[in-house]
């Protein structure tokens, strides 16, 4: 089964705060992470030339599955209200060296405590095609680094028993 999606465009307020931006290795691209500040899910990253204007919105809303593989949480589509808890939100990892893909994720901070393994569905996008693909196989809780160089990606699934660390080259 083919996990590629395209990035959509998405017209949201633009009175929102942005919450992280980071520029891409040339210097040509931008993104802008933004969050909804109310019961409302506005969650999303945009990416936009360095001069403004935006290219692809990457939405926040779907469903994040557990380790068997069954919906643990559902995201309501943009511009809808959240119902109940946890309440995830979408997260930078970083660009490619050649500033050609934008690497994101899922995340969760749980009430009262935050759980080791937070992150979820490690994904990337095309900033030339649109087209985002997940990364990472597997489903459920993770955590995952690039070394410094990007020539490996480091990462640990909540659904392996035992538990391992996989190192994989990149390219």
């Amino acid at each position: 089964k083919n996990n590629e999606k395209t990035a959509i465009p998405l017209q949201l307020p633009s009175n929102e705060k942005t919450e992280e931006v980071i520029y891409s290795p040339d210097g040509l691209w931008v993104a802008k992470r933004f969050i909804g500040r109310s019961s409302i899910n506005l969650d999303r990253i945009e990416i936009q030339y360095v001069n403004g204007s935006v290219v692809w919105n990457i939405p926040f809303e779907g469903a994040i599955l557990d380790r068997e593989g069954d919906v643990w949480i559902e995201i309501p589509p943009q511009g809808e209200i959240w119902e109940g808890d946890p309440n995830p939100t979408i997260y930078i990892l970083e660009w490619s060296r050649d500033s050609r893909y934008l690497y994101f994720y899922i995340r969760y901070f749980a009430d009262g405590y935050q759980p080791l393994l937070d992150k979820f569905d490690l994904q990337r996008i095309d900033v030339k095609s649109g087209i985002i693909e997940k990364v990472l196989p597997g489903t459920g809780d993770m955590d995952f680094s690039f070394s410094p160089n990007q020539d490996y990606l480091i990462y640990t699934r909540g659904q392996d028993i035992p538990r391992r660390i996989v190192i994989r080259k990149t390219s």
